[in-house]
């Protein structure tokens, strides 16, 4: 762990104590400065004073200073701190204080702060969200006369001292004002009273026993689930799934951190039991500082931060490196040959002899651009053979060709479902599928990665409230490698009589004996997947993504797709050669074999010296875990140096202390190549004394 206590040292430094007058040096001459520093490449970056840093439930350290940033830009706050109030069990809770100055008292500004802080902590990530908030109604103690002294402030609130009001930070709310004369309406006008809304708190209650193994009657309606009650993050899951289930409701992610009690969590399931709706609190927008310059944008900032972060750690950018020749097993990065292990050219169809002549023939024929949309000028005799050919590779009744697979999915998934629907997908979906949910109009929830249990509760649940249900899966996930379980969610749409699409990108040409996908994989039948998605970038070596299914879905398709119809159709060059890699694949590609029995190879001796390949066995991309960022940047810089392209794969893409390089193999890589770029990382993690990572 490169974290820790930062300790000084020097001839200029004199560590020690004066006892009577007489100086006593410490014997190891060291200085402990307080502060919390990180050490990487050479460099210490102070991350926070040790006596703040905040230790929550997750076992995460949370620095204070980044919390302040985040709220930053609070209306009507004059002073503000975050710190860590201590509670009756071991973690302390994460606190923001403020002081609003002038504006103490005011009605109308205190609301709309408190809306902001809602907003704000609604966005962070789990481990960093507020558990508590409050208004002082005092000034803040400040260190000459500038920073608020957090302990100080954590030492007021423990012991009770000072004046605050404390913000309910789910509800929206100042807890001494939140709860209204049973009978009477609260703020929102909803009157929570009667038989069934007593009944639902009962249920609630004995939920909250079942999930953390107490009597019921130990539970006040008022305990906070985490601070008084001793659960987490994890079995608050099992507490919304139960009620999901037992109410047949879905939960949205939005609204899942807006309750923590029995009384919260008996008010949301009454409100959406009676369709009743809370409104959230009308806030007035400050007045925003206008910027005529990008460079002074927020956007640019937080770009500009993460440069500059890179530049001084001595990182040298690993991306946006060109390679000026076919992607094969090797390719020619500044005017050198270098083995290239990371490329989606998993059959070598991208510059295959068929591929080209198919292209240029194109060329010939139709020039290099469709010059229009399909559906108005642009349609060509090409591409409806390449859909007809590619429908009858995946065993569908027709297929629609677009000209990019990422956005392929953001359409598709943004508009399949209308907000009668819901979209189940996969939490470590691609990008371009999260896109998708965004931009729908239906409600739209994750559920943890190949989970099964937990998708079939969601279903339960939910699927007598919507028309459509649309559950989205990927064929191989592309950081981890691991094949998703196909049959187990054919079997549960078919159950519960949803549609299944499945992003077939990483794994058609890849997973099973002739290269055909997850149908090939599992032996399939031709209708257990309603939507096949996949790209033409991959396996198949040109640049497109096409969805294939029934033919009433295509044809609604041609004429209704937003990403299809105001789009232009693909280059014809690029149809061409994806039309003749089609038909490679239909007669059986004996590439398909190669690339197996290379994937197997890699795996076995990435994992014969000590590497940790993550979930990867079968499929084409084969991660080596790193660890820290950092290193993965180092090494793969290195491995450059060395004649080995490979690239990093870091934090937000994956999660933090997992990054780790991303090596790709195809067909085409010989074993000497392969056994080449494991020996060259192997001596590199000794020289850097990288730890060589194994996760559970």
């Amino acid at each position: 762990d490169k974290t820790g206590e930062l300790q000084i040292n020097g001839k200029a430094m004199h560590s020690g104590r004066m006892v009577d007058g007489v100086y006593i040096p410490r014997e190891d001459g060291w200085f402990s400065t307080g502060d919390i520093a990180r050490e990487e490449n050479g460099h210490f970056y102070i991350e926070g004073r040790l006596k703040d840093v905040i230790v929550g439930e997750s076992g995460e350290n949370v620095y204070p200073d980044e919390l302040e940033d985040s709220f930053s830009e609070l209306p009507y706050v004059e002073h503000m701190c975050v710190a860590g109030i201590a509670t009756k069990g071991v973690y302390d809770d994460i606190t923001l204080i403020v002081y609003m100055g002038e504006h103490t008292g005011s009605a109308e500004k205190t609301s709309e702060l408190i809306a902001e802080i809602v907003r704000i902590n609604g966005l962070l990530p789990i481990y960093k969200k507020l558990r508590r908030a409050y208004i002082s109604l005092d000034p803040l103690p400040l260190a000459n006369g500038i920073k608020v002294r957090r302990q100080k402030v954590k030492e007021m609130l423990e012991r009770g001292q000072g004046r605050f009001q404390e913000i309910d930070v789910r509800g929206g709310v100042i807890k001494d004002t939140a709860k209204p004369e049973p009978g009477q309406p609260a703020a929102n006008g909803i009157v929570y009273n009667g038989t069934e809304y007593q009944e639902i708190k009962e249920k609630v209650r004995q939920i909250f026993a079942e999930v953390l193994g107490v009597e019921p009657s130990s539970i006040k309606d008022t305990d906070h689930f985490v601070d008084d009650l001793g659960g987490d993050s994890l079995s608050s899951l099992g507490v919304f799934s139960k009620a999901e289930e037992l109410y047949g409701i879905i939960i949205p992610d939005t609204e899942y951190f807006s309750c923590a009690t029995v009384e919260d969590f008996a008010k949301l399931l009454y409100r959406k039991l009676n369709n009743l709706e809370a409104k959230a609190p009308e806030t007035r927008r400050e007045a925003v500082r206008r910027i005529t310059d990008f460079r002074l944008s927020r956007e640019y900032a937080e770009y500009a931060q993460r440069r500059l972060s890179m530049q001084d750690a001595g990182i040298k950018d690993p991306y946006f490196v060109a390679h000026d020749s076919v992607l094969s097993d090797t390719s020619i990065v500044a005017g050198r040959e270098v083995i290239n292990l990371a490329s989606y050219n998993y059959l070598g169809m991208s510059g295959h002899p068929r591929t080209v002549e198919a292209a240029k023939k194109a060329i010939d024929m139709y020039g290099t651009s469709a010059s229009g949309s399909r559906l108005i000028a642009g349609e060509k005799t090409l591409y409806r053979e390449l859909e007809k050919a590619i429908a009858q590779w995946k065993h569908t009744d027709d297929a629609l060709v677009m000209v990019g697979g990422h956005s392929t999915n953001v359409t598709f998934v943004g508009n399949f479902c209308n907000e009668h629907d819901l979209i189940l997908y996969d939490a470590l979906s691609h990008n371009s599928i999260l896109q998708g949910c965004q931009l729908s109009r239906s409600d739209t929830k994750a559920f943890p990665h190949n989970d099964i249990d937990a998708l079939e509760h969601l279903l339960k649940a939910a699927r007598d409230k919507y028309e459509k249900i649309l559950i989205v899966v990927e064929g191989v996930y592309s950081m981890d490698g691991d094949i998703a379980p196909i049959p187990d969610f054919v079997a549960l749409k078919k159950k519960y009589g949803a549609f299944l699409m499945v992003d077939e990108a990483h794994s058609s040409c890849v997973i099973g004996k002739h290269g055909g996908g997850v149908d090939d994989y599992f032996d399939l039948l031709p209708g257990d997947v309603d939507i096949k998605m996949g790209t033409l970038s991959k396996g198949l070596g040109t640049c497109g993504g096409y969805i294939a299914g029934e033919q009433s879905l295509i044809d609604y398709m041609r004429y209704s797709l937003p990403g299809f119809m105001f789009s232009v159709g693909i280059s014809p060059p690029l149809a061409a050669a994806s039309l003749e890699a089609v038909r490679m694949m239909l007669e059986g590609n004996p590439r398909v074999a190669a690339l197996h029995e290379n994937i197997k190879y890699f795996v076995e001796g990435a994992q014969r010296r000590g590497f940790d390949t993550c979930l990867a066995k079968e499929t084409a991309i084969i991660p080596i875990m790193v660890g820290e960022d950092n290193d993965a940047y180092e090494l793969s810089t290195l491995m450059l140096e060395h004649g080995v392209f490979v690239p990093p794969a870091v934090y937000p893409a994956v999660p933090r202390h997992q990054a780790r390089l991303r090596f790709c193999v195809i067909s085409e890589h010989k074993k000497e190549q392969l056994d080449y770029a494991l020996d060259t990382l192997d001596k590199l993690f000794a020289q850097k004394g990288i730890p060589k990572q194994r996760r559970e």
